[in-house]
C-alpha cells in the first residue's frame, strides 16, 4: 500500500512541475502582452483620427490642385499621409487582437491551474498563443514606430501644406 501511495505521490509531483512550466510560459507571454498594451494604450487615438481626417481632407484638396495643374506632389509628404491613412485600420485591428489573446492566456492559466487541460493540448495552445503575442507585440512596435514617424510628419509638413494650399486660393496680382 505505501508503494502504491509513493507511485501517487510520485505521479502527482511530476504533473505538479510540468504545469508549473506551462504557467511560467504563460505567465511569460501574458507579461510580453501586457508590454504591447502599455505602448498601445498611450496613444490618443481620437488625436490621431481628427488629424487623418484633416490630412484627408488636405490631401484631397492638394491633390485635386496638383492633378488640375499637372504638377507631381513631394514623394516624402505623400508617404507621411499614406502613413497616417493607414493607422486606423492596423489599430482596430490590434485593438481586437489584443483583448482576445488576453482572453485566451487568462482562460489557460485558469485552466492550467484547475488540471482541466492535457499536456499535449497545452503545448499546442502554447505555441499558437506565443506566435500571436509575437505577432501582436511585433505590430505594436511598428505601429507605435508609424504613429511617431507620422506625428512628427504632421507637425512638420502640415504647416507646408497650409501654405501652399493659401497659394491655391490667394488671388492672383
Amino acid at each position: 500500500m505505501k508503494r502504491l501511495a509513493s507511485i501517487f505521490i510520485l505521479i502527482a509531483l511530476a504533473s505538479c512541475s510540468s504545469v508549473e512550466e506551462e504557467l511560467k510560459q504563460t505567465e511569460a507571454l501574458q507579461s510580453k502582452l501586457s508590454q504591447a498594451d502599455e505602448v498601445f494604450q498611450k496613444w490618443d487615438f481620437e488625436q490621431m483620427m481628427t488629424r487623418k481626417r484633416q490630412i484627408e481632407e488636405r490631401i484631397d484638396s492638394v491633390s485635386s490642385y496638383y492633378k488640375n495643374n499637372g504638377l507631381i506632389m513631394d514623394m516624402k509628404v505623400g508617404l507621411i499621409m499614406g502613413d497616417f491613412k493607414n493607422s486606423g485600420k492596423a489599430y482596430n485591428k490590434v485593438k481586437e487582437e489584443l483583448g482576445y489573446s488576453k482572453s485566451q492566456l487568462e482562460n489557460m492559466a485558469t485552466d492550467l491551474k484547475a488540471g482541466t487541460m492535457e499536456k499535449e493540448t497545452v503545448k499546442g495552445y502554447l505555441t499558437e498563443e506565443k506566435e500571436a503575442v509575437d505577432a501582436i507585440y511585433a505590430q505594436v512596435f511598428k505601429m507605435d514606430t508609424i504613429f511617431t514617424r507620422s506625428d512628427k510628419g504632421y507637425s512638420k509638413f502640415a504647416p507646408k501644406v497650409d501654405s501652399l494650399m493659401a497659394t491655391f486660393s490667394a488671388p492672383e496680382h
